[in-house]
């Protein structure tokens, strides 16, 4: 009898299995079209995105052409369009290209206008300018910071969010708001369950600073995250929880900005 094994280094002729690892930016305004840039592993002749959401489509941007030259796909760049009646939600995407599909990432169809990080906002002198109901779609750099600075109104309540495991991000990120002086008002950092969320009621009208980093001061393509600033209700929970099929029930909700709601306070 003859035993012949194959080195465990040898080809075994096997399809490579594309996987994408990052889609940026990772949102879009609902009735808009998004230009997003895709990467990841075995990806080649990638052509298609697909998305969970039907009424989601996606091209293949194309190069400007010339006299000479005829317009070409630009490789792993895509506009999404996103119709005026879509959902807001989230929703997963994958590509389709020479190896078959990838696996998924998640995209965000949300109501905030758009915005992406420029990049030059590493110290609070440099901070970037936003304003309540956008959002920011950044990554992380290493050992870096990122400062936003936004205006608002006396007593005026707002809900800040950085979104990073929503979207499959690998930052752990750290949210921390201060006043124009330096001095740190509230903080948030990210757990298995919840992204970095502060309920934050301005104590006066001015400009206030958004302080955003790793918690260990990584960064690359892969720690992307999604910074909300909104004045919209947010709903944090809700009793109970669990409804008995065919029944009525009263439920309460727990947030911030609810209409008509109840604001608590530790007194």
């Amino acid at each position: 009898t003859i035993c012949i094994f194959a080195h465990p280094d040898a080809g075994c002729g096997q399809t490579p299995s594309p996987r994408l690892h990052f889609l940026y930016p990772n949102s879009g305004k609902i009735g808009t079209n998004v230009e997003v840039t895709i990467g990841g592993a075995d990806l080649d002749e990638a052509s298609e995105l697909i998305f969970s959401n039907p009424k989601l489509k996606a091209a293949v941007k194309m190069s400007a052409a010339t006299e000479i030259v005829p317009a070409k796909p630009l490789p792993n760049q895509f506009t999404v369009t996103i119709p005026e009646d879509s959902e807001p939600g989230i929703y997963e995407v994958r590509t389709f290209g020479r190896f078959g599909f990838s696996t998924p990432r998640r995209f965000i169809v949300g109501l905030e206008t758009e915005v992406i990080c420029n990049d030059q906002n590493k110290t609070s002198e440099t901070a970037m300018p936003i304003s309540v109901g956008s959002a920011v779609n950044g990554r992380a750099t290493a050992n870096a910071k990122h400062y936003f600075k936004f205006a608002l109104k006396d007593q005026e309540k707002v809900t800040i969010e950085c979104q990073t495991r929503t979207i499959d991000s690998k930052m752990d990120p750290v949210v921390i708001i201060s006043d124009l002086s330096g001095k740190e008002i509230a903080r948030s950092r990210s757990s298995s369950f919840q992204s970095p969320t502060i309920f934050f009621k301005a104590p006066r009208a001015s400009q206030y600073i958004v302080e955003i980093r790793d918690a260990v001061f990584s960064g690359g393509t892969e720690f992307f995250y999604r910074l909300r600033i909104s004045n919209l209700p947010y709903i944090s929970g809700v009793s109970p929880n669990v409804i008995q099929s065919g029944t009525k029930q009263d439920l309460t909700l727990f947030g911030w900005n609810l209409p008509g709601g109840i604001e608590q306070t530790d007194s």
